[in-house]
């Protein structure tokens, strides 16, 4: 006796539905063919494309088989058989009808003659099926969940992916709803999409949605639908589906907009500390121009703007979500000059070997490149030189200093607090509002080398 979803061999294949283990149809009809037996058909409708034909023991059956796929022949053998069971199983989509009564060599020989006849009508149907192996094949190599619907919402096939993100068995999920998955608002913005596909001719569209697993546990998903071709006359079918896992990327632009948020608090306790102290610094620097004229007092003048300068370029890099609004020309050269105004020292030297012109924000590049050399010359020595120059996508700034250590490259490449402070933090969150990448290598000299790369120029 076959155990139920084992297939025996032979030549027709037929799928046996809602026989009992024990009985001697079910025996002899194995012994006949090669069969493929499941006990309901729930678990029968991820097969219809391996068999060559259905035997089913209950009407409901053959409307359901029928409803999915109208290619595979189908034969009603119930326990109790009447005329008028025999017309509705007609007209639902049967193509045999052999009350058990009439016994199992009246439904083999029913059954011969039926498969006989629609393999001459649909040559290809084993083509087909070895063809949707092969799909199979591919879809399990993705590795995604793939699932196909029914055009009333019901699941007629899921793959080992699906059961597996799912937790539920292939046999609990084929022949039910998809609500069975996905809470309330998730089929409704779902219905919703395939409403507008339906109304607007187009046949594939993505959506995010939430999906609730066998455990009850709630993940973020993302679903790559397709509508399936309509039937004959032109009716909806179904659709299919890829899911994509979307919990990382979610918990990712959460994080984000927590750390915007805080960015956008800090940024603007800063201004506040700052400005207050830097008003009192600009009226006391005009009480000392009424007492004395000193050419030191037009450096403190432009000291006081440039630092009204970053605190503007810090809040409108915080509230704008860590991007800039517009790029303009920038010449590096004239950019590094009034950095190094800031930040150099007389001891200490800078090198510009580069006459390159880039996008962005101004105010922006000049802070990115005072933090990167207030970092050379508070690590490099009292004599270091700083060179600033061009690479084939961005530039460069190298000292010839003491370079990294170890740790401290590994901190500063995943962006943590160090020994630099905040002003290496700035670096990052200002090259990352243009798109630009941070590369940190030794100088031939031994000192640091970074470099800005992914940079626009003309």
């Amino acid at each position: 006796m076959p155990l139920l979803g084992v297939v025996v061999s032979s030549s027709i294949r037929p799928l046996l539905v809602g026989f009992e283990s024990d009985s001697t149809a079910l025996e002899r009809m194995c012994d006949r063919f090669d069969a493929v037996v499941v006990p309901d058909v729930n678990a029968s409708l991820e097969r219809l494309d391996r068999v060559d034909c259905v035997v089913c023991t209950r009407y409901d059956t053959v409307e359901r088989i029928a409803a999915i796929d109208r290619d595979v022949p189908i034969v009603l053998f119930p326990s109790d058989g009447s005329e008028s069971l025999a017309g509705r199983a007609i007209a639902a989509g049967a193509d045999g009808y052999v009350p058990r009564d009439d016994g199992v060599d009246v439904l083999v020989e029913r059954l011969d003659a039926i498969v006989d006849s629609c393999s001459r009508a649909d040559g290809d149907r084993t083509a087909r099926r070895e063809e949707l192996e092969r799909y199979e094949t591919i879809i399990d190599a993705l590795g995604d969940p793939v699932y196909v619907l029914d055009g009333a919402g019901r699941y007629t096939y899921v793959n080992d992916a699906f059961v597996e993100e799912t937790g539920y068995e292939r046999e609990e999920i084929l022949g039910r709803h998809v609500s069975v998955v996905l809470p309330k608002e998730s089929l409704e913005r779902g219905e919703a999409v395939i409403r507008s596909l339906l109304d607007d001719d187009r046949n594939r569209a993505t959506l995010e949605m939430e999906r609730v697993t066998a455990e009850g546990e709630t993940v973020s998903v993302e679903n790559h639908i397709a509508l399936l071709p309509p039937d004959e006359e032109g009716r909806f079918q179904g659709t299919a589906g890829i899911i994509r896992n979307i919990e990382e990327r979610e918990a990712r632009k959460r994080e984000l907009k927590r750390q915007n948020e805080r960015l956008d608090r800090f940024a603007g306790v800063v201004s506040h500390d700052l400005r207050n102290p830097l008003s009192i610094a600009t009226g006391r620097l005009e009480l000392a121009r009424a007492e004395c004229d000193s050419e030191h007092l037009d450096a403190i003048v432009d000291a006081h703007d440039r630092i009204d300068s970053i605190i503007q370029g810090l809040l409108g890099l915080a509230r704008s979500g860590g991007t800039i609004d517009a790029a303009e020309p920038i010449a590096l050269e004239r950019a590094a000059e009034r950095a190094w105004e800031t930040t150099g020292t007389e001891s200490c030297t800078l090198e510009i070997a580069t006459d390159t012109t880039i996008h962005g924000d101004e105010q922006l590049v000049i802070q990115l490149l005072e933090n990167l050399f207030r970092n050379a010359v508070e690590h490099g020595g009292d004599a270091v030189t700083v060179e600033i120059g061009s690479l084939p996508d961005g530039f460069y700034v190298t000292d010839d200093g003491v370079g990294f250590e170890p740790a401290e490259r590994r901190q500063l490449q995943k962006d943590e607090t160090n020994s630099t402070g905040l002003g290496f933090t700035i670096v990052h969150d200002i090259a990352a509002a243009h798109g630009w990448t941070i590369g940190l290598r030794d100088s031939e000299s031994g000192g640091a080398r970074i470099e800005i790369t992914d940079v626009e120029r003309e």
